[in-house]
């Protein structure tokens, strides 16, 4: 293996003042701008994959491809029994709120027993079936 050349005493030269320092700034600014790069990288990725789960929660949201989307509104007890007279009596024109009280008694037993009792009191003639077509 070779060795290095050695350079001679007397042709070595001192730095010119503020060199050395010259340097060492330019490669902390170096490494600064490698870190930016990188951090740059690292949030256009991280950006990226937000923007794809956005898109993919709305495609996925959307009515032609889930169809739940076109389910009515989820409707409680008190609201039911509020409108149930009107719901007996079919004097509700708000298709919404008259699937939303369809799909409550589908699946409420309190509330399906409220709607036979008024039923049957309105109706002497009534049979004690589910108040709805529900798939059970």
């Amino acid at each position: 293996m070779k060795s290095p050349a050695r350079i001679p005493d007397n042709e070595w030269q001192p730095c010119k003042p503020g060199l050395i320092f010259g340097a060492k700034s330019s490669l902390a600014d170096e490494l600064k701008e490698t870190r930016r790069t990188a951090l740059l990288r690292i949030a256009g990725i991280c950006g990226g994959g937000v923007l794809v789960a956005g898109v993919s929660m709305f495609a996925w949201r959307s009515p032609e491809k889930n169809p739940r989307r076109n389910l009515p509104a989820a409707i409680g007890c008190v609201q039911v029994h509020q409108q149930l007279a009107a719901y007996v009596g079919n004097q509700i024109a708000d298709q919404d709120l008259r699937a939303s009280i369809a799909m409550h008694l589908c699946k409420c037993v309190g509330c399906q027993r409220a709607f036979q009792d008024l039923r049957c009191k309105v109706d002497e003639n009534c049979s004690r079936q589910k108040p709805c077509s529900c798939k059970t």
